[in-house]
């Protein structure tokens, strides 16, 4: 219930302070023509707005691979949660899927056209859509997609000589030896504040300068533990490894 009214309330402001101006004349043969494709030019953006999606998204996960990667051999990337990148691909296509096609018509087609179809579907919506969606592209689209920008740097990689790990909004990435690792703990998830068991299984470390970093972080959830790489670091560190349930609630 609450997004139809957000949606009803959005279009009535935008009636009243966002009206149609500078509108193209448009002849009776040409509104005719206009309300016969725009079912067409419907799926032309349904089109865009996939491609668009698809195309933001797969871009952002490479993006944060190429950042993870580096010039010595990983034995292990370990990467963010694939929701992460669903965010911008998302609200960028909604707010900018009518823009691009009306973009794309003037570069392929018939620029006039395109303006008088964008004047007639606006002034048949009753207000000024393409600078409402404009208003919602600086508002909604723009810091989505900076906070997905800072967020590429996000990854551990794992080779012979330590950990890499990258944190939001940090090009430099954090450097740590497995000298510097004085525990490992395996646990098989954590306590909530009221006390519930919580399933998230993670290969905690700890290091000697009093940072902690868990495999769970930050990714999509691991129904297990990664056998292979708890063998890596007990290998590389000569650790023991502490099993427990849980970390009690605020030490996780």
């Amino acid at each position: 219930m609450a997004i139809p009214a957000v949606v009803a309330i959005v279009f009535a402001l935008a009636r009243r302070y966002l009206p149609v101006s500078d509108a193209e004349t448009i002849t009776v043969e040409e509104a005719q023509i206009f309300s016969r494709i725009q079912w067409l030019i419907a799926v032309v953006m349904i089109i865009v707005a996939t491609c668009f999606g698809f195309a933001s998204y797969y871009f952002l996960i490479w993006a944060n691979r190429a950042m993870a990667s580096h010039a010595r051999a990983p034995a292990f990337i370990l990467m963010p949660e694939h929701a992460m990148w669903f965010f911008f691909p998302f609200f960028g296509a909604i707010c900018l899927t009518w823009e691009l096609t009306i973009r794309l018509w003037m570069s392929v087609g018939n620029p006039s056209q395109a303006r008088k179809y964008e004047s007639w579907s606006n002034e048949k919506a009753g207000f000024n859509a393409t600078r409402v969606l404009r208003l919602m592209s600086i508002g909604i689209a723009l810091p989505i997609g900076l906070l997905t920008m800072l967020a590429l740097p996000i990854h551990t990689t794992i080779d012979a000589s330590g950990l890499t790990i990258g944190h939001f909004a940090k090009l430099k990435s954090q450097q740590h030896t497995y000298s510097e690792i004085r525990a490992i703990t395996v646990t098989q998830g954590l306590r909530t504040r009221d006390g519930r068991f919580q399933s998230r299984p993670a290969i905690v470390v700890d290091f000697s300068d009093g940072g902690r970093w868990s495999s769970a972080d930050n990714r999509d959830p691991q129904k297990s533990i990664d056998q292979d790489l708890l063998a890596f670091l007990r290998a590389k560190t000569g650790l023991s490894v502490k099993y427990i349930e849980a970390f009690p609630f605020g030490e996780a």
